[in-house]
Protein backbone atom coordinates (compact mmCIF):
# COMPACT_ATOMS: atom_id res chain seq x y z
CA UNK A 1 0.00 0.00 0.00
CA UNK A 2 1.36 3.20 -1.16
CA UNK A 3 0.93 6.05 2.42
CA UNK A 4 2.50 8.78 0.23
CA UNK A 5 -1.09 9.07 -1.51
CA UNK A 6 -2.42 9.91 2.19
CA UNK A 7 0.17 12.08 3.16
CA UNK A 8 -0.67 14.76 0.15
CA UNK A 9 -4.42 13.88 1.27
CA UNK A 10 -3.30 15.08 4.76
CA UNK A 11 -1.57 18.33 2.96
CA UNK A 12 -4.35 19.11 1.10
CA UNK A 13 -6.83 18.84 3.99
CA UNK A 14 -4.11 21.27 5.93
CA UNK A 15 -4.67 23.50 3.18
CA UNK A 16 -8.36 23.27 3.05
CA UNK A 17 -9.03 23.76 6.76
CA UNK A 18 -6.53 26.89 6.33
CA UNK A 19 -9.10 28.20 3.45
CA UNK A 20 -12.35 27.30 5.01
CA UNK A 21 -12.59 25.04 1.59
CA UNK A 22 -15.72 23.25 2.63
CA UNK A 23 -16.18 21.68 -1.19
CA UNK A 24 -12.16 20.04 -0.81
CA UNK A 25 -13.06 19.35 2.75
CA UNK A 26 -16.42 17.45 1.50
CA UNK A 27 -14.34 15.24 -0.68
CA UNK A 28 -11.72 14.46 1.99
CA UNK A 29 -14.26 14.05 4.49
CA UNK A 30 -16.18 10.64 4.63
CA UNK A 31 -19.86 11.08 5.17
CA UNK A 32 -19.76 8.60 8.28
CA UNK A 33 -16.57 10.43 9.61
CA UNK A 34 -17.22 10.75 13.75
CA UNK A 35 -14.45 13.14 14.97
CA UNK A 36 -13.43 13.73 18.58
CA UNK A 37 -12.22 17.12 19.56
CA UNK A 38 -9.81 18.10 22.18
CA UNK A 39 -12.50 18.93 24.31
CA UNK A 40 -14.21 15.56 24.01
CA UNK A 41 -16.80 16.44 22.03
CA UNK A 42 -18.48 14.63 19.15
CA UNK A 43 -18.05 16.23 15.07
CA UNK A 44 -19.41 14.91 12.13
CA UNK A 45 -18.56 15.73 8.83
CA UNK A 46 -21.88 18.17 8.47
CA UNK A 47 -21.01 19.81 11.80
CA UNK A 48 -17.31 20.45 10.29
CA UNK A 49 -18.58 21.51 7.10
CA UNK A 50 -21.27 24.00 8.34
CA UNK A 51 -18.50 25.32 10.83
CA UNK A 52 -16.41 26.20 8.28
CA UNK A 53 -18.88 27.49 5.90
CA UNK A 54 -20.36 29.84 8.40
CA UNK A 55 -16.71 30.97 9.02
CA UNK A 56 -17.73 29.97 12.69
CA UNK A 57 -14.14 28.34 12.54
CA UNK A 58 -11.22 29.78 10.83
CA UNK A 59 -7.43 28.92 11.20
CA UNK A 60 -4.37 31.55 10.27
CA UNK A 61 -2.12 29.27 11.28
CA UNK A 62 -1.74 25.05 10.72
CA UNK A 63 1.77 23.89 10.45
CA UNK A 64 2.67 20.29 11.18
CA UNK A 65 5.80 20.12 13.58
CA UNK A 66 5.91 16.23 13.28
CA UNK A 67 4.13 13.50 11.47
CA UNK A 68 4.32 9.54 11.74
CA UNK A 69 1.93 6.85 9.52
CA UNK A 70 0.90 3.27 10.39
CA UNK A 71 -0.74 0.96 8.21
CA UNK A 72 -3.22 -0.84 9.48
CA UNK A 73 -5.17 -3.47 7.63
CA UNK A 74 -6.43 -1.67 4.08
CA UNK A 75 -6.08 1.45 6.22
CA UNK A 76 -3.65 4.13 7.19
CA UNK A 77 -3.20 5.88 10.66
CA UNK A 78 -1.70 9.44 10.43
CA UNK A 79 -0.53 11.11 13.52
CA UNK A 80 0.42 14.71 13.37
CA UNK A 81 1.61 17.27 16.10
CA UNK A 82 0.25 20.62 14.80
CA UNK A 83 0.62 24.17 16.01
CA UNK A 84 -2.74 25.91 14.94
CA UNK A 85 -4.08 29.37 15.37
CA UNK A 86 -7.10 31.24 14.32
CA UNK A 87 -10.99 32.22 15.84
CA UNK A 88 -13.07 30.06 17.08
CA UNK A 89 -17.04 30.97 17.70
CA UNK A 90 -15.72 34.61 18.20
CA UNK A 91 -12.39 33.88 20.42
CA UNK A 92 -8.63 33.77 18.97
CA UNK A 93 -7.02 30.92 19.92
CA UNK A 94 -3.23 29.55 19.67
CA UNK A 95 -2.87 25.58 20.24
CA UNK A 96 -0.43 22.58 20.25
CA UNK A 97 -2.47 19.70 19.71
CA UNK A 98 -1.85 15.70 18.01
CA UNK A 99 -4.48 15.14 15.55
CA UNK A 100 -4.91 10.84 15.03
CA UNK A 101 -6.65 10.42 11.82
CA UNK A 102 -8.04 7.04 10.15
CA UNK A 103 -7.66 7.19 6.48
CA UNK A 104 -9.49 4.59 4.44
CA UNK A 105 -9.35 4.47 0.82
CA UNK A 106 -13.15 4.67 -1.03
CA UNK A 107 -13.61 3.46 -4.44
CA UNK A 108 -15.59 6.52 -5.47
CA UNK A 109 -13.65 9.31 -3.64
CA UNK A 110 -10.26 8.00 -3.17
CA UNK A 111 -8.60 8.37 0.26
CA UNK A 112 -11.00 10.23 2.57
CA UNK A 113 -10.78 10.77 6.75
CA UNK A 114 -13.34 8.23 8.41
CA UNK A 115 -12.46 8.65 12.00
CA UNK A 116 -10.16 11.57 14.14
CA UNK A 117 -9.16 12.52 17.41
CA UNK A 118 -7.56 15.84 18.56
CA UNK A 119 -5.54 16.22 21.90
CA UNK A 120 -4.35 19.72 23.39
CA UNK A 121 -0.80 18.99 24.56
CA UNK A 122 1.81 21.84 26.58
Amino acid sequence: MDWKEVVLREEALRRAMLASDVSSLDRLLADELVFVDHLGQKVTKQDDLEAHGQKLFQLHQLDIVAQDKRVVGGNVVTVSEVVLAGIADGETFTDRLVYTRVWRKDVEHGWQVISGRCTRIQ
